[in-house]
Formats: structure tokens, sequence, C-alpha cells
């Protein structure tokens, strides 16, 4: 589950971790979210861990492996609970990470394609920062018969992204984080502000398999890959860049309750995902090699309802990993960071291979989303709430480079969510309304970081009109609320997002097709030293065919 909070950031006013100057710049440029898999909305979009895009993008509204979304709702201010879309129900296989829930996913055949692009712009104590996201892809699933299911996810994304990293403000460096990648530290004294870029592209693959056995229990298999690259842009004696690899082999099960039909549905699945995360550094005069190989186990339980009237699901789910990092460095005589005196002797050349870090991960959630229409059918309700906990370390060893400073730190959070939508006589359309609140909370074991509270606070209104028959436009605002920190005495900063939107049925293609737009703006309180804006557009595109 990523974190509820939109802008992660430092506390404000708080020392960056221990370590020089230039491994705090390294270490901010290449942090990753604590997790990787959101825990609403399209859960399964992301195969596997995954990890390096994410470091780019934080501090920004883009969710680099947020996967589908809904142009519907989106374009309807964002909407999550108080509205549903038939292509985005609720269900095992788009919630809960269950392969065996694709075959009733749709009661037919189905193919989605979508194309998104998200960009956000800020300043921060009067540096530009800059990211980008597009993406592209397409999801199907075929229904041979009543008995089977198979299903096809694919989807190609980049990041690109342009940051400063500053020492000489109060918070001591933006993007200083409690999590890292690991890196080669420079041992480059750096005197002042400079810029960070790198280019993500990470395409993603699944196959999902689903067959009805006996007339009361689906197993189900999936098979995922994901790889992502990244291309830094940093001016820096010792270049790096990241690969990440990642193979996911799940299986799953959904059994009928006896007695109840298909109105109250058990199920659960288990995950293995064998993920690789390699940094290389390599020019004419060195040659090297970091391996975190960190093998992730994965399971989930599921109850899902629907009668009528009512649809819901609840869900748990557990993740660990235990990993090692593998250096292995090659350096030329004339090499800068060779011990030996720089001469061409091939004597003095430098290699050596050594365990650099042992790391680990504990995450275990719940959640719970429910839909359910009112007497009279032309109003609905909804609701959601999850709550996680998860504790992380790094226990690095510096035999010849540190590669990532020490890291032991305790996360715990929750969402939670309400809203209400009615439906316009005659068909003409829909309003609705929710309210979203998300609290984090960080202990950092070491000391090294402090203690953060965070919180979210956010209201969307929607409404969707027929200005005819075939032309459905949308609109909504999405008032935002964020706090850093609870706790700093420094009011919160607000932002309004405004979004809009239109679909309409394509008779050549037979399908849906579905657009929307979206624009952000948010400034800090005036007590904020930073005086930060910021602002962001958003555009989606969806094409939707039911065979």
């Amino acid at each position: 589950m990523r974190p509820a909070n939109r802008f992660l950031r430092p506390h404000r006013g708080a020392r960056g971790p221990r370590g020089n100057v230039a491994s705090r710049l390294l270490r901010g440029a290449v942090l990753v979210a604590a997790s990787t898999l959101p825990l609403f909305g399209m859960a399964a979009s992301a195969p596997a861990s995954a990890q390096i895009a994410d470091a780019w993008v934080t501090a920004t509204p883009i969710d680099a492996y947020g996967g589908w979304r809904s142009a519907r709702l989106e374009a309807m201010g964002g909407l999550r609970v108080a509205a549903q879309d038939r292509f985005m129900g609720l269900n095992a296989y788009d919630y809960s990470n269950n392969p065996a829930g694709l075959r009733s996913a749709r009661d037919t055949s189905w193919v989605q394609q979508g194309s998104q692009y998200q960009g956000f712009e800020d300043h921060y104590y009067g540096e530009a920062h800059s990211a980008l996201q597009r993406q592209g892809g397409f999801r199907a699933s075929v229904k041979g018969s009543e008995k089977w299911a198979l299903g096809v996810d694919f989807d190609y994304s980049s990041v690109t992204a342009s940051r400063h990293d500053m020492l000489a403000t109060p918070d001591q460096g933006r993007f200083i984080r409690d999590f890292d990648m690991p890196f080669a530290t420079s041992f480059q004294p750096v005197l002042n502000d400079r810029t960070l870029g790198a280019t993500v592209t990470y395409p993603g693959l699944r196959l999902t398999y689903a067959r009805e056995f006996k007339s009361f229990v689906t197993f189900g298999l999936r098979f995922g890959y994901q790889k992502e690259t990244e291309r830094r842009r940093l001016i820096d004696p010792y270049p790096l860049n990241g690969e990440s690899r990642s193979t996911e082999y799940a299986g799953g099960a959904v059994v009928r309750v006896p007695g109840f039909g298909d109105a109250i549905r058990v199920g659960g699945y288990g995950q293995y995902v064998n993920n690789k995360v390699t940094d290389r550094s390599q020019t004419s005069l060195n040659d090297d090699r970091f391996d975190w190989t960190r093998p992730q186990v994965g399971l989930g339980a599921q109850v899902m309802v629907q009668k009528g009237w009512l649809h819901g699901i609840l869900d748990g789910r557990h993740r660990s990993f235990d990993g090692e990092q593998v250096a292995r460095v090659n350096w030329a005589p004339e090499f800068f960071m060779n011990p030996f005196p720089s001469i061409t002797d091939p004597r003095f050349v430098f290699k050596k291979r050594w365990s650099s870090f042992l790391s680990g991960l504990r995450h275990n959630e719940a959640s719970t989303r429910w839909f359910a229409d009112l007497p009279g059918g032309a109003a609905h309700v909804g609701w959601e709430w999850a709550y996680y906990r998860e504790y992380e370390w790094i226990r690095p060893n510096p035999d010849v480079l540190q590669l990532a400073l020490p890291l032991d730190v305790r996360r715990l959070g929750y969402q939670s969510g309400a809203g209400v939508s009615l439906d316009l006589p005659e068909g003409e359309g829909q309003v609705a309304a929710e309210v979203r609140l998300g609290r984090d909370y960080r202990a950092d074991l070491t000391h090294a970081l402090p203690d953060i509270a965070s919180s979210d606070l956010s209201y969307h209104f929607g409404a969707e009109y027929r200005a005819r028959t075939w032309l459905p436009l949308r609109g909504g605002v999405v008032l935002l609320r964020h706090d850093p920190d609870r706790r700093d005495g420094i009011p919160p900063y607000k932002g309004i997002r405004v979004t809009g939107g239109a679909g309409t049925y394509w008779n050549a293609l037979g399908a849906q097709v579905d657009v929307m737009f979206a624009h952000e703006h948010f400034h800090f309180s005036p007590l904020d030293p930073s005086t930060e804006i910021g602002s962001g557009d958003q555009f989606i595109l969806t094409l939707s065919r039911l065979f």
C-alpha cells in the first residue's frame, strides 16, 4: 500500500540522514517509496516489485505505478467510492490481486486500450522542478465459455524528472527520505545546489488464466514480468544507472459459500516475485556492478459480497522479503577511487567482491470497500477503509564502499472515505460527492530522521450530464489539504483540482470512448518559508469494448 499522503517530503526543518554531502544528495535522488502496489483501484496493475520510477516522482501527485484509471470517474472529480464504472468494478481481479477473480470480473469478453499523460511543475525556494509521466497499454480478457477466462495486461510507461537538491534550505534537502536505492558514494564535495535528472522506462506484462472446477470453485494462475531501466542525467565523476527486473508467479482460488450462490465468495492467493535491482557504473576506467537480490513472498485473502443492491469486498494481505546486495568493483590504476597509486602498472588494478548490505521488509494490510443502492435505486452510497503496518531495515557493510545508509524504520497508516451519488431522472446523468482522509506515521529507529505524522484531506464533487443521448459531459472539483507533519505547528497547504471530460460510443469500432483532462494548483501557507507553488495537468484517453 502506498502511503496515503500525496506529497511526501521531509519534516520541515529536519536534518537529513548521516553521511557526507555527496552521499546525501545521491540518497535523495534515488529514494524509493515504502511500497509499490497501491491498495485501492488497480491493485494488481504492477506485476511485481518495482521502485525506480517512483523515486523520481516523489513530492508530486504522479503515481508511477497507479495502473489503469477510469477516465469517467477521473473526469468527475476523481471519484472512487461514491460512483462506479462498469469497467472498474469491485472484484477480486481488479481489487485484491487474485488471479482466480478474472473469470467473474466481467460476464463477457472485453478489451480496453488506455493512454495517459501527467505532468507536474513546482517552485521550491526559487528553484524549478518538474516531473512527467507518459503511459499507454491495453487490457483484455477472453471468455471461451462459462468455465474459463484468459486475460492479458500490458503497459509501457516512462517517467522523466528534473530535480534540484539543495542543502542550504531549512529542509536540509528536499528529496532526502527514509528509504533509498543503493548507490556508490562519489566522495566528491558538493558546495552548492545541483540539478538531478533521469528518464525511467518500465514496460510490464501479465498473463492470467482462470478456470472453474466443479460448480463452486475457480482456480487461477498468473505470470507477470516488469523491467525498469534508468538513465540518469547527473554531472558526477561516478556515473550510475539502475535496472530492476521482476518476475511474478501467482496462484489463487475463489470458492462460493454453500447455500449463498454467487452472493458470498471467499478467495485467497499466493505470490512469489523474483526481484533483482542492478546498478551499473561503467566508464573506460571502471566497470562496477551492484546486484540487490530480494525475492518477495505475498499472501492474500478476501471475502466478496454481491447481493442485488449491495456490493462489497474485504481483504487482507501480507508481503515480505529478505534481500542482499553483492557489490563487484573493477578499477583501473588511473581511476580516481583506486586506493593504489594512479599509475598505469596493471598490477595496481583494484578488484573486489563483497556483500555490501542485507535488507528486509514485513508489510501487512487490511482493507474494505462497499457500494450500496439506497431504496428506490436512484441514490447510492459508498465507503472504504484501509490500514497498514510495515517494518523495513537495511544493514550496510562498508567493506570498500558504503552502498546504502542504515535503515530501521516502522510505518503505519490508514485511509478512509465515504460518498454519495444521485442518478438524474430519465438517465440524464449523475451527481456525486465524497470525502477522503489519510494519515501516515513513521518512526525511525536509527534516530537519523525525525518521526513524522502526515495527513491528507480531500473533498470531491463531480457530475455527469448527457447533453445528447450519445454525448455525456463530465466535470468535477477537488479541494485538497495536505499537512506534511501535523506536529510542527506550521499550517497545512491547500490546493484545488479542476477536472472535465466526455464520452461517446464510436460505432465504427463498436467501442466506448472516454476522455478526461485535469488541472491542479497548490500553494503553501504564508508561514512556510519555502513559498512553494505548484501546478500540474493530466490527460487520459480510453477505448473500451465488450464482446
